[in-house]
């Protein structure tokens, strides 16, 4: 961990993690794309900039956002194409991480029609639906390591293990070839 001041820098999420690195399919251009813990959703994805750029606010430029069209097609099409969901939802969730990024999350019928049910929520308000997959899946994250006596890491080795299949056909499907 690094010090400024008096402060302690938080490590960035996105940088040198190999859980990640492994968990990456899709790498073009300044963007490239990760499965995230399916917890939150079954082929829910991270597309960030390569470079930190900083919060969603504050990196709104030319040079960001070239290929961030493409980059979030063509990820929505490999998703299609090897999980086939109901649909594919785009979302920036936060801006506290220093990688410009988009949470790219499949529909599922079952798992909206549950937070409908559960909220009765009959139509839109799809964001209030993002804060509860984020929400639910936090807590998952949170009993398992408890139930398994998992720490982070051991939890990160787990997840990758776990999307394993998933990345190697995705990489297919994107043509990733792995450096």
């Amino acid at each position: 961990m690094r010090f400024t001041g008096q402060k302690m820098q938080k490590p960035c999420p996105f940088c040198n993690r190999p859980d990640l690195e492994l968990r990456v399919f899709f790498d073009r251009g300044n963007w490239f794309a990760f499965l995230g813990a399916p917890s939150m959703a079954k082929g829910h994805t991270v597309v960030a900039y390569k470079a930190r750029a900083g919060s969603c606010r504050t990196a709104v430029n030319a040079t960001v956002l070239r290929g961030v069209g493409t980059a979030l097609t063509e990820v929505a099409r490999a998703l299609k194409k090897h999980f086939n969901p109901k649909d594919i939802l785009f979302s920036s969730l936060r801006g506290d991480i220093k990688h410009f990024h988009f949470h790219v999350i499949p529909l599922w019928l079952e798992l909206e029609r549950e937070w409908r049910r559960q909220t009765l929520y009959e139509k839109g308000h799809l964001h209030e639906f993002l804060g509860y997959l984020e929400k639910s899946a936090y807590v998952t994250n949170m009993m398992e390591r408890i139930d398994h006596g998992w720490d982070l890491d051991e939890q990160r080795s787990h997840i990758t293990r776990r999307l394993s299949s998933d990345v190697k056909s995705l990489r297919r499907i994107t043509g990733y070839v792995s450096i």
